[in-house]
């Protein structure tokens, strides 16, 4: 389902960003929470840390992270899209791999990183969507040890292609579903809003 709404629109990693600047932006705004952590902080929190990049496209967090010298002990992009994996190897960061996977099909072991992001893995409109987003979630709330973080689109038109949902829906789901110990941040500048859902 997922996988053939991605091959439909190309070979990944530009699909959500409009440039390289907006994704940046992107990234910046989720692992500062909003502004709130500075790059120290940042720095010290994935200092001998895991991470897992959930739909990873072309591995551009770990790049992101690199070029910022925030470097964590392990960083495992993963994405469904085969047709990903050379460009996304290629000059990576020594710290980063990538894997051609599915986390709702073939889970990690509870715990398995201190850390999992997904960043625009919510954005296209798809056949029984907050199922979908339940069952991503779930996984990745019991993969990380630390926190998950992951991105929704905020006030987009509502069209065949990119989903438009409400903070509210996705904050009940997560209460009905996960837990009830999670936080957001709404980036306006991105249209977004994040979600940290800590262990």
């Amino acid at each position: 389902m997922m996988y053939e709404k991605l091959k439909d629109r190309g070979e990944g990693g530009d699909i959500f960003w409009g440039s390289k600047q907006a994704q940046e932006n992107r990234f910046k705004v989720l692992l500062t929470m909003g502004g709130k952590l500075s790059d120290d902080q940042v720095k010290k929190m994935l200092d001998n840390k895991t991470v897992l990049d959930v739909g990873t496209g072309r591995l551009d967090l770990a790049r992101f992270l690199a070029h910022r010298s925030l470097i964590p002990a392990k960083l495992v992009g993963i994405d469904i899209l085969p047709t990903l994996k050379e460009k996304a190897l290629k000059n990576a960061p020594s710290f980063a791999s990538f894997e051609i996977r599915d986390i709702t099909k073939k889970p990690y072991p509870d715990n398995s990183f201190d850390y999992v992001i997904g960043i625009g893995i919510f954005s296209l409109t798809i056949d029984n969507y907050l199922a979908y987003v339940r069952d991503m979630l779930l996984s990745m709330y019991k993969t990380s040890k630390i926190m998950t973080i992951v991105s929704f689109p905020n006030n987009n038109p509502q069209n065949d292609t990119f989903v438009n949902v409400t903070p509210k829906v996705i904050k009940e789901l997560i209460q009905n579903n996960i837990t009830l110990n999670y936080s957001m941040v709404t980036d306006k500048e991105n249209n977004e809003f994040i979600i940290y859902i800590m262990k």
